[in-house]
């Protein structure tokens, strides 16, 4: 049951992240942050044995995408955040598959905006609706999550 809450939370917060990534190119710290705190109160109320387990899968995602943004650069700071967000509601049954559906889905939209648009390398690109894309693909693809 606790599922539906968050899934439902997850949803309305993403979607606000995504209007003001495309806007802005940027995520802003406060919206991280009630979107977190509201999903570890949540699951702290309704399903506290869990928590631990989303917390490693929340902490893998966001070492693997600090990682990229320090050495390969390409992500933002707020990315990787938001990575390590998703790996937490997600949890380690598919923050994998989760992570991978979003980088296929930017990689198709870079694909055709640089085939289209010719994006040069000064192109800054909004990654944060596509992470939020990828989580909600890998949510309905393992319903069990729910």
């Amino acid at each position: 049951m606790a599922g539906w809450y968050r899934f439902f939370f997850f949803i309305v917060m993403s979607f606000c992240i995504t209007l003001v990534d495309f806007r802005i190119k940027r995520i802003p710290n406060v919206l991280l942050l009630v979107l977190e705190g509201t999903l570890l109160c949540t699951d702290y109320l309704l399903e506290k044995e869990i928590i631990p387990y989303r917390l490693l899968a929340g902490f893998g995602a966001y070492v693997l995408f600090y990682l990229v943004y320090r050495f390969r650069g390409g992500l933002g700071f707020g990315d990787v955040k938001y990575a390590g967000i998703i790996g937490y509601f997600l949890g380690p049954w598919c923050v994998i598959s989760g992570l991978l559906y979003a980088v296929l889905l930017g990689f198709i939209y870079w694909f055709i905006g640089n085939l289209i648009f010719h994006w040069g390398k000064e192109h800054r690109f909004a990654f944060g609706p596509w992470l939020s894309c990828g989580a909600i693909a890998a949510v309905f693809f393992y319903q069990g999550v729910l």
